[in-house]
């Protein structure tokens, strides 16, 4: 797993997962059976989803970031190309929920139990600002309080809640759980926006898209594509696109229209 997208959250949570998904059998062969290693960068997200699917720490091998350029040259499966990057098929979408969504449940009874009990629907304001383990610092949304003030009030309007949401704050487990119980989820475009894989189908996530330039060989100015979208449909998650002209994505902030999202 040494692709370098995949030290990015957000394209692991497609191209990491579909690729261990697919080798899960022979993972969960003990290692007299067959023995087999994943090669992979040590990112916290990484490992815990290795653990949740019950990998062995001793056949797990952490290089570090410069490993790809110290290669040279390594075979990857999967797609290389940009144009078809994050592109999940239904089957693999629901491959990957199949074999983590239900261990990170269960690693996490109390989470459960406690949105469970949260009026629906359930809506998470998702906050880049104060996500310290970002690797770039791009994309906060700059009036991220009268966006979550109005969120609130829509939400509350139709009997449910909603909340300010850090993922970065929160393991991986944590933001499968939280995802899988929430009815819509909204924020800048990024790698959190992709924790749609785990939201239930018929639920909602809106993504602010910044689209002063195009950051995929798709017109993202045309077609408000972006990678959550097409792992939202993967999974019978609804996508929903706001595209704001004035913002661009290496941008350290960005601001949203407080009409147009309420």
């Amino acid at each position: 797993l040494l692709d370098p997208w995949l030290l990015n959250y957000g394209h692991w949570s497609s191209m990491g997962l579909s690729r261990i998904a697919a080798l899960a059998e022979l993972l969960a062969k003990p290692q007299e059976a067959v023995e087999i290693r994943v090669l992979t960068y040590g990112t916290r997200f990484a490992l815990e989803a290795l653990r949740l699917l019950g990998v062995e720490a001793d056949r797990i091998i952490i290089a570090d970031h410069c490993c790809w350029y110290r290669l040279g040259r390594a075979y990857f499966a999967g797609p290389r190309a940009w144009v078809r990057r994050d592109n999940l098929s239904s089957k693999s979408g629901l491959r990957i929920r199949g074999l983590w969504l239900d261990s990170a449940r269960a690693e996490n009874p109390g989470l459960v139990a406690t949105l469970r009990t949260v009026d629906r629907p359930v809506a998470l304001a998702l906050d880049r600002g104060r996500d310290d383990v970002r690797r770039f610092a791009t994309r906060a949304l700059a009036n991220f309080g009268p966006v979550l003030r109005i969120l609130r009030g829509v939400v509350r309007r139709i009997g449910g809640q909603a909340a300010a949401y850090v993922c970065g704050e929160h393991s991986f487990a944590e933001q499968v759980v939280a995802f899988s119980e929430a009815d819509l989820a909204l924020g800048v475009d990024g790698g959190c926006v992709t924790n749609a894989l785990w939201m239930r189908p018929g639920a909602t996530v809106l993504s602010l898209v910044p689209v002063r330039e195009d950051y995929f060989p798709m017109p993202v100015k045309t077609c408000g594509t972006f990678p959550g979208w097409r792992i939202g449909d993967s999974v019978g998650v609804r996508p929903v696109a706001l595209l704001l002209p004035e913002a661009g994505f290496k941008d350290p902030f960005v601001t949203a229209p407080p009409r147009v999202v309420r």
